[in-house]
């Protein structure tokens, strides 16, 4: 999995890094046997420099996925929390997009199973 980290407004300490490769790290499970050759872009930090309370922290994360690009984008009061509602809007594209494509093959093997039945008869 190739990662490329970007902040906005704040600097990238060692315990926000930490955290980040933590919940990136549940989000590569997800990928299975596809983690090698996937991309992921995130991006972290405060919305503007102003604004002192509300949803002011911003976690985005763009992941290019078996030629699909995913996108999830989560503000919060608390960038922790922001990490995590990122984490669990990825994982939650990934695996629908996994069920799209198990669904689709399943499809096309019905199909198939029921041509070959009415050719051989």
């Amino acid at each position: 999995m190739i990662i490329n980290i970007k902040t906005l407004g704040l600097d990238l300490t060692p315990a926000i890094s930490a955290y980040l490769q933590d919940k990136l790290n549940y989000v590569e499970k997800s990928f299975g046997n596809y983690a090698e050759e996937t991309k992921v872009q995130v991006e972290v930090g405060k919305i503007s420099k102003h604004h002192k309370s509300g949803e002011v922290f911003r976690a985005e994360i763009n992941v290019f996925y078996r030629g699909r690009n995913l996108r999830a984008e989560v503000l919060n009061s608390d960038l922790y929390l922001a990490i995590e509602g990122m984490k669990d809007k990825i994982i939650q594209d990934v695996y629908k997009f996994e069920k799209k494509q198990n669904s689709l093959f399943r499809r096309g093997g019905r199909t198939l199973k029921g041509f070959l039945r009415g050719w051989r008869r």
